[in-house]
């Protein structure tokens, strides 16, 4: 079988397109960085709506508590980060929604993008046909990311961890 040598146009779209999932795979990791700090948190904030006060002992067990939250739902797929998030008042039907279509997404790049053209071959004659489809997923999770960074921070706010 001969190998044939890909052409710089095609080579020069190549590296483009891997930044662009390389950027993908990056906002995904900070999504569920994120969704598992809110929901670790989260775990802290309601103790204090149940309570006017605590002991010292009881608040270091309570993070400890929200600790362990964050590192079972480290080692879960990103499915399973947003149905707990569902559990919890800070997100909304469309946040939710949200947050759904970037699992989807995200699956679908990771799952699906590339297997299916294994038959076509754009990738190796024509990867700019996928620019545009990676460029709407990126916007979507930069937004989705931006989005949980501002829960992140009220959160924070509300147990005045920052000004």
């Amino acid at each position: 079988m001969k190998k044939e040598k890909l052409s710089r146009k095609v080579t020069k779209q190549l590296k483009y397109l891997w930044g662009q999932v390389g950027f993908i795979i990056n906002l995904s990791q900070m999504i569920e960085y994120t969704l598992y700090n809110i929901l670790a948190l989260n775990e802290i904030l309601k103790e204090f709506e149940n309570r006017d006060s605590m002991f010292v002992f009881e608040y270091n067990e309570l993070v400890d508590r929200a600790n362990k939250i964050g590192m079972f739902l480290e080692n879960k797929p990103l499915g399973c980060i947003i149905s707990k998030a569902k559990e919890v008042n800070y997100f909304t039907a469309e946040g939710v929604k949200l947050l759904e279509d970037v699992l989807k997404k995200r699956n679908y790049l990771t799952h699906h993008l590339f297997r299916d053209d294994l038959k076509e071959k754009k990738l190796e004659t024509n990867p700019a046909i996928f620019f545009k489809e990676l460029e709407e997923i990126i916007n979507l999770m930069y937004s989705v990311n931006e989005e949980l960074n501002e829960i992140f921070k009220r959160q924070k706010e509300e147990m005045n961890l920052i000004d």
